[in-house]
């Protein structure tokens, strides 16, 4: 399991991408990421509660004992849902503990309201708490939790805790789950138009280290937007939402913006959470439309893991991921994000892992070379060095 080292106060300030229950401000992941854009919120569904949820989880997915709590409480294994199946209703989601169809419940970012999924498919109510991110056996949420099925990888849904710096049991959301290799091959478990958003990496049984995201939205073009409710729907390409209400954005990207004109739907802002001032972004995926000239997708994925005492270069970002695009900006002005750390490794394992931080950080001619306002040049991922609010 990753967990992060102690983060300085130029790194990366990671963010969940468009989430049903991710309000405002950023989050800390299990691995170091930045994540496209957040602030998603349920604006609409069913009458089956507030956005905010709350409470405590009533059915034993996600954590606990699998082996001999089902989800509807009886002691045989637990009954897998259908989390991730394709649906355009939700009689098409028939399971055990009344899993529906993700068009039942729009989100709202950056002032956009739409689908979150192109691709609908089915999965547990997010308007309220459903999974276990820190059960009995884990406490503290230090590790990765499962649901919609046994809590182990085998199952469908990954279970994301409301507050991923301290995560409480029972205050978790399912959601589809997807999953990529540290080999740069494509991210899998989401049905196009949908995408991987990252999370965090951990070892499998057979040792190999596997990255664990969840499916949400991405969309890149109107083509990839079915109608909703039988209307037609068209891509706001900057925070990847399908929706019939399309919205004028009176900043460009790159423009500086405050939280302010977020909610203003002025752009899709990310702003530093400490000045409330940041730069319009859009969405990217690894892979699809690229990004403006000078521009990367980040991702997040860092360019390197350190394992035990030794340590993983990565150099190549999954096809299929979502990022968020950022400026790319020289070497020279970078300051190092917090590295990431797999069972229990430290940070300063050996020489090996010395050069190859030291290399995302040689010098070039980039001297006087200035990120937007309220970001820092920041190394440390694959796709970086780059302007991080």
């Amino acid at each position: 399991m990753i967990h992060r080292t102690e983060k300085p106060k130029s790194s990366r300030s990671p963010r969940r991408h468009v989430g049903w229950r991710a309000v405002g401000g950023s989050s800390v992941l299990g691995l170091a990421l930045a994540l496209g854009c957040s602030n998603g919120e349920v604006v609409g569904a069913k009458g089956m509660g507030g956005a905010d949820g709350g409470g405590s989880l009533g059915r034993g997915s996600g954590g606990g004992d699998a082996q001999t709590q089902g989800e509807g409480g009886s002691d045989e294994e637990t009954i897998v849902g259908t989390t991730g199946k394709a649906c355009t209703s939700d009689s098409e989601c028939t399971s055990a503990d009344g899993d529906t169809c993700s068009s039942d419940y729009p989100v709202t970012a950056a002032g956009v309201i739409g689908q979150a999924l192109p691709q609908p498919v089915c999965m547990q109510s997010p308007e309220s708490d459903n999974c276990d991110p820190a059960p009995a056996s884990d406490p503290f949420g230090q590790d990765m939790h499962f649901c919609d099925g046994p809590d182990d990888p085998s199952s469908p849904g990954i279970c994301l805790a409301d507050n991923p710096t301290s995560p409480m049991s029972g205050m978790g959301t399912c959601m589809p789950k997807c999953t990529f290799a540290t080999d740069g091959s494509a991210a899998v478990g989401c049905l196009a138009p949908d995408t991987c958003t990252p999370v965090i990496y951990q070892p499998s049984d057979s040792g190999a280290i596997v990255g664990y995201g969840f499916c949400q939205g991405t969309c890149q073009k109107d083509a990839d937007c079915p109608p909703q409710s039988g209307v037609a729907a068209t891509c706001e390409t900057d925070v990847g939402i399908c929706t019939t209400q399309p919205v004028t954005r009176s900043l460009a990207i790159g423009d500086a913006c405050t939280f302010d004109d977020y909610q203003a739907g002025n752009c899709n802002c990310d702003p530093d959470p400490s000045s409330g001032t940041g730069f319009c972004i859009t969405t990217c995926v690894v892979g699809g439309t690229p990004c403006p000239v000078g521009w990367v997708c980040d991702t997040g994925i860092p360019a390197v893991l350190m394992i035990g005492n030794g340590s993983l270069t990565l150099t190549t970002q999954n096809p299929g991921l979502a990022g968020m695009c950022l400026p790319a900006c020289p070497a020279s002005e970078a300051v190092q994000s917090a590295l990431v750390v797999v069972d229990g490794g430290v940070v300063d394992g050996g020489a090996d892992d010395a050069e190859s931080l030291d290399a995302a950080l040689a010098p070039d001619a980039g001297a006087g070379f200035q990120c937007p306002a309220g970001s820092t040049c920041t190394a440390g991922t694959v796709a970086g060095p780059d302007c991080v609010p």
